[in-house]
């Protein structure tokens, strides 16, 4: 079963359109959500109206489920307060900082 914790809800976003939120706080290093994904070659044919939702990589994209293509980018590594590893397709998004209540969740890419 994959992780998602109860401290997140999408909401909308001064930053773009909606965004992920803390509707508690939530502490450094702790897991915020696992995401499966889907991963397809880069030369597929992908719109650009799906192409804002990937993570991309050398020759391929991962369509990421969850709330993962909703986090909005950060405008800098100082703003980021999340950031993701994977392993065998699993997206594990976690904090990198406390992050309080009503505060967006900001990833670097």
């Amino acid at each position: 079963m994959l992780f998602k914790s109860n401290k997140i809800e999408v909401r909308e976003s001064s930053l773009h359109g909606y965004g992920v939120f803390a509707n508690e706080d939530i502490n450094k290093d702790e897991k915020i959500e696992e995401c499966h994904c889907v991963i397809i070659r880069k030369d597929y044919a992908v719109g650009e109206e799906l192409n804002v939702y990937t993570f991309g990589y050398d020759d391929t994209l991962a369509i990421v489920f969850g709330f993962a293509s909703i986090y909005n980018s950060s405008e800098g590594e100082d703003n980021q307060n999340v950031e993701y590893s994977i392993e065998n397709e699993i997206y594990t998004f976690k904090a990198i900082k406390d992050i309080k209540k009503d505060e967006e969740l900001l990833l670097n890419y």
